[in-house]
């Protein structure tokens, strides 16, 4: 039986899963990863976490910028592969490689197909204050995250209320990686039969945009708080400072915040309600912003061209914000 295995992957969400097979005796005969690219004013390369991987396992690593040319696929059909393994490779894979192996090729998706089809499903999933997560092992075909199901597995969040995309990303690499061992071995052996996704029921998710990122005062404090926990580091959360007194406007970047009925802060931190956007200084000390329904506190700041820091630190260092209200 051919278990030759391909990996496609390039985000850190992959690398569990790929050590995962390393660690199980698979036979990785190639790793296939996003091109480096260009980064800084140096022009330094980036190369792809699933590279720095591959490296270190010393796997043999493709490159290729385009999947569909020819010579590509060419390579491919001689390699003849038995599986192709995808997660979080970020290209379409074309039909002409899908259909080499004898097993298929199959693709890990961090949701509960048909549920969050597309780029951002982690994101999606905190956007919405969802308690569970998932993962989706199936059969690619040649609509995104369309094919048969072949496994798939809930995740309750942990700290659900305060978890962050990066937080949550690891906790489902982890149960990705644990899911595919498992799955593996049967579905080698011809012991699953896949089953088709209830396509009336599918929900997809976007491509996030840097003005995504844009928080609006008037939305409430959960709402604001699960924005800043999905969409930190990409594309980021922000807001401006128009500073009449100077004329000038400063972007700020949101990084981090709490809500002010966490069990972390004190119940004197409970505001009366002031005009949506209004920055003010709790009785503890904290900086905070009014809200449609409450205020939020900001954890950590950064002002355009400055570093990251804490929000009370922000409130010593601009003390002419207070009472300002941020757009």
């Amino acid at each position: 039986m051919n278990q030759k295995i391909i990996f496609f992957g390039t985000s850190d969400f992959a690398v569990p899963v790929l050590e995962a097979l390393i660690k199980n005796k698979y036979e990785i005969i190639a790793v296939i990863t996003q091109p480096d690219r260009e980064a800084g004013r140096g022009y330094e390369k980036n190369i792809s976490p699933i590279k720095e991987t591959a490296l270190k396992y010393g796997l043999k690593i493709l490159q290729p910028e385009k999947l569909k040319d020819e010579e590509f696929i060419k390579v491919m059909e001689e390699i003849s592969p038995g599986l192709n393994i995808v997660c979080s490779y970020g290209k379409i894979i074309p039909k002409e490689i899908i259909e080499i192996p004898k097993h298929k090729t199959i693709n890990i998706h961090p949701s509960l197909l048909p549920k969050y089809r597309g780029s951002s499903p982690i994101q999606t999933t905190i956007l919405n204050g969802d308690k569970e997560a998932g993962i989706t092992i199936m059969l690619m075909d040649k609509e995104m995250d369309h094919g048969a199901i072949i496994e798939n597995r809930k995740s309750k969040i942990k700290n659900q209320n305060i978890v962050t995309y990066k937080e949550l990303s690891k906790q489902l690499a982890k149960k990705s990686a644990e899911l595919l061992i498992k799955t593996l071995p049967e579905w080698l052996d011809g012991k699953i039969i896949p089953r088709e996704q209830n396509h009336n029921e599918a929900s997809f998710t976007k491509i996030f945009v840097k003005e995504d990122g844009k928080i609006y005062w008037n939305k409430t404090s959960d709402e604001i708080d699960r924005q800043t926990r999905a969409l930190n580091p990409w594309p980021g959360t922000f807001c401006f400072w128009h500073n009449h007194e100077t004329e000038t406007t400063t972007r700020l970047k949101i990084i981090k915040t709490e809500l002010p009925y966490t069990t972390s802060l004190a119940m004197a931190d409970i505001i009366p309600n002031k005009q949506e956007g209004t920055v003010f200084k709790t009785p503890s000390g904290l900086m905070a912003i009014a809200t449609l329904n409450n205020h939020i506190i900001i954890k950590e700041i950064q002002p355009e061209g400055k570093k990251i820091m804490a929000g009370k630190d922000f409130l010593n260092g601009y003390p002419e914000i207070i009472g300002k209200i941020l757009t």
